[in-house]
């Protein structure tokens, strides 16, 4: 053997090792975010519902989520900066124990106000510090030619833990009590912190960051980012409670929601195959996206909850979700840092404007027609997501 063939049997070796550990890499991350999204799904759902019960009024709920938006918005420079520095794992382990924090606080909640501003502030960084790494771990770690494959796989895991989260949450906070969902989240949480531990030591950083001046194309995904995080905001938040007022109880709508979910999976477990070599899906789940909302506006009683709960879980997660969730990705291979900075920043405003909408629904109508034109209001804003695939030659 030449040293021209060893050095390339090295290079090949190198390669492979690399390969190897992006994938374990991979692996850990999507365990990781599955374990999040489980210990998130048995509480976040019942937020608003459990400020609710507490006897917060519709506007104080859309208040308190409004200030946790603004601080997240004010967050993000210096966390990418530091999420540069430091490390995408490091970022996303640092978030899961804020998580915990919030955890905490909502509990602290039920008897001592304090845990109100704890449960804020740690949401905040939680959420800003997780998936800013997130986003730039999945471009890193993706490749673009199967890009719709490996989201669809991450939108899939994150469905199931989903799916059974606010069935088992629900049944938790009937029998328990709804503050004891929080424990359980917490200590699903730190399964997840455990599982990123070994990879935390390698991966890139060091890298300096500064805000650049945004393209003409970061600017069209910024928009679409805003119109997708302020309709998802009154999907995930004000549907959900406007539900709970239909139905009643906690474990009703756990049931609910975690029946839309299982459908919903099953359809993400077709589209994530077909999405790469099929463009027209996203055009489908696009119009499905926009009829969603005025379809769940007339929704006046459980059996109409249901059905159009359903098709939203099912349409919204995997025709609209995945190519959306593929394109965002795709675009982040270039400039990265910069793209997720401004991307997420309008992210974050978006549903900040989200929570404006419920709240203005709020000071003119009755708690249930708030909930319903809120949703009925967002309709609005979904075209814009479009943007999405623009791009400027």
């Amino acid at each position: 053997m030449g040293a021209g063939d060893t050095l390339e049997l090295m290079l090949t070796m190198r390669h492979v090792g690399t390969m190897s550990r992006f994938r374990s890499q991979k692996s850990h991350v999507f365990i990781s975010a599955m374990l999040r999204r489980f210990a998130l799904g048995l509480s976040t759902l019942f937020v608003p519902v459990y400020l609710y019960e507490l006897g917060k009024s519709l506007e104080f709920i859309a208040l308190f989520f409004m200030v946790v938006q603004l601080t997240k918005t004010l967050l993000y420079l210096p966390v990418v900066k530091l999420i540069s520095k430091f490390g995408v794992n490091h970022a996303i382990a640092i978030s899961y124990l804020f998580a915990s924090l919030q955890m905490m606080g909502y509990f602290l909640a039920k008897n001592h106000d304090f845990g109100m501003v704890v449960a804020l502030l740690a949401a905040a960084i939680a959420d800003v510090l997780y998936w800013s790494a997130m986003h730039i771990d999945l471009a890193r770690l993706v490749e673009s030619k199967s890009m719709n494959k490996n989201i669809g796989l991450f939108v899939f895991l994150g469905m199931i833990a989903g799916a059974s989260a606010p069935l088992v949450g629900g049944v938790a906070a009937t029998v328990l009590g709804p503050e004891y969902i929080f424990i359980m989240g917490l200590v699903v949480l730190i399964i997840a912190t455990a599982v990123l531990k070994g990879d935390m030591f390698h991966e890139p950083k060091g890298e300096v960051f500064r805000v650049g001046k945004p393209s003409r194309n970061i600017i069209g995904y910024s928009l679409a980012s805003w119109a997708d995080n302020l309709t998802s905001t009154v999907s995930t938040y004000a549907w959900p409670m406007y539900i709970f007022l239909i139905v009643g109880g906690f474990d009703n709508l756990g049931f609910l929601m975690s029946f839309g979910l299982v459908l919903g999976s099953i359809a993400v477990l077709y589209v994530k195959n077909e999405a790469d070599t099929r463009p027209g899906i996203f055009t489908a789940g696009y119009w499905a996206r926009i009829s969603s909302f005025p379809l769940r506006f007339l929704a006046v009683d459980p059996i109409s909850a249901v059905a159009t709960n359903t098709f939203n879980e099912v349409t919204s997660n995997s025709f609209y979700g995945i190519p959306y969730g593929s394109e965002y990705h795709k675009n982040a291979k270039h400039d990265t840092l910069n793209y997720v900075f401004w991307v997420e920043l309008f992210g974050e405003f978006g549903k900040l404007c989200g929570w404006v909408i419920v709240l203005l629904a709020a000071l003119m109508l009755d708690d249930t027609q708030a909930l319903r034109y809120a949703v009925l209001a967002a309709t609005i804003f979904v075209p814009l997501t479009w943007l999405i695939k623009h791009k400027n030659s």
